[in-house]
């Protein structure tokens, strides 16, 4: 990248010499004798800037070859951790890591939804499989989960583990207990983070040349289980923001990671030699995420290193940041009933309309007195 951009700088630098030797030359033709004052001051002060922006596009010499070189240096001297990481990443088995993500989404859902079984286990499930189901419809290749059974049923498992099995809460407790849980979230992370690369590179291969395709491939890839549990709670009544319109941490580590993955691993803007293959790319941008895991769990603290980039994001642009929708808070306020009843349309012979809003208190029935 650096080294296309070195090219075009020097490519600028020599049509900008160009022009303004081509307008001193004019500048120089101009016959003085035959203008007035006026005209002989403007073509003089054009002579002098004419000679000014040849004399600053001769002395304009931006190396950006060695910056380049500064940058590849730099990445070359993280290549071997890079490396380490990736091939500690590649040797963790696959079904290990994916009990630790049905652990890990069973303990985020836990208790939610304890009164209805079955939403209890439709909103974990599709918490935990619902970003790799919407990219398999995308990209019209099989869904892993219906390829796959051992999937369904260690989900199944640990989904009846940790709600409803008798065992004292010593399996919650488990689930719960520090190193478990941290191993836990780190394996969904993991899982994560590949199928975040693995469907920017779908998008690479799919559409080349477009540079917001793996982004928006990696995006939902990361966060396509958010989007559809969102989408549940809506549907079944609860008062919940969606990530479509308010996006959150989810959202937005999902899209700065591809991009990140993007500018190491490939070329927006065109073909160029990668700045780190693609495989440290992916270590890469999968150590961001693992490392954000674990510091927020040990710190108890989210840790949201996404934040300043949405500040910039509505510095820069002036786009105000979304606090509430209009639309939801009136379908909220259309859900709540009132404090007092609503009046009736039709009047009843049991209950007759009443013109005060506050209701007359009973009459009190009186016994005849005792002769």
């Amino acid at each position: 990248a650096m080294d296309q951009m070195a090219d075009a700088a020097t490519q600028a630098a020599e049509a900008a010499r160009a022009a303004a030797a081509k307008a001193a030359d004019v500048a120089a033709s101009i016959d003085l004798s035959e203008l007035s004052d006026a005209a002989t001051q403007a073509a003089e002060a054009a002579r002098a800037a004419a000679a000014k922006a040849a004399d600053a596009a001769a002395s304009l010499d931006i190396d950006l070859n060695a910056h380049a070189g500064a940058l590849r240096t730099a990445l070359a001297g993280a290549t071997p951790q890079l490396r380490a990481a990736a091939d500690a990443f590649a040797a963790v088995p696959f079904y290990w890591a994916l009990l630790g993500h049905c652990v890990a989404m069973n303990l985020l859902f836990k208790g939610k939804y304890r009164d209805n079984w079955l939403k209890s286990f439709w909103v974990a499930f599709i918490g935990a499989f619902g970003g790799g189901t919407m990219m398999n419809l995308l990209s019209y290749q099989p869904v892993s989960w219906l390829a796959d059974n051992n999937m369904v049923y260690m989900f199944f498992a640990v989904w009846y583990a940790i709600n409803y099995l008798p065992s004292f809460g010593l399996v919650p407790a488990l689930a719960n207990f520090v190193p478990v849980r941290i191993a836990s979230k780190a394996a969904s992370t993991l899982l994560r983070a590949q199928l975040l690369i693995a469907m920017v590179d779908a998008g690479v291969k799919a559409h080349p040349g477009q540079w917001y395709t793996p982004l928006f491939y990696g995006t939902v890839a990361a966060t396509g289980g958010k989007f559809i549990a969102d989408a549940v709670a809506a549907i079944s009544g609860e008062s919940t923001l969606s990530s479509f319109y308010m996006p959150e941490w989810a959202v937005r580590s999902g899209f700065i990671g591809s991009v990140v993955y993007v500018l190491l691993a490939y070329s927006p803007l065109g073909d160029y030699e990668p700045l780190l293959e693609a495989e440290l790319a992916a270590a890469a941008v999968t150590t961001l995420f693992l490392a954000h895991t674990v510091a927020s769990d040990l710190l108890d603290d989210p840790l949201d290193w996404t934040a300043p980039f949405e500040w910039i994001f509505h510095l820069v642009t002036r786009v105000p940041p979304s606090k509430s929708d209009a639309i939801f808070d009136e379908a909220v306020a259309e859900a709540t009933p009132s404090a007092g009843p609503a009046p009736s349309a039709t009047p009843s012979r049991i209950e007759a309309p009443s013109t005060s809003t506050t209701p007359a208190p009973p009459k009190r029935r009186t016994l005849p007195k005792r002769k």
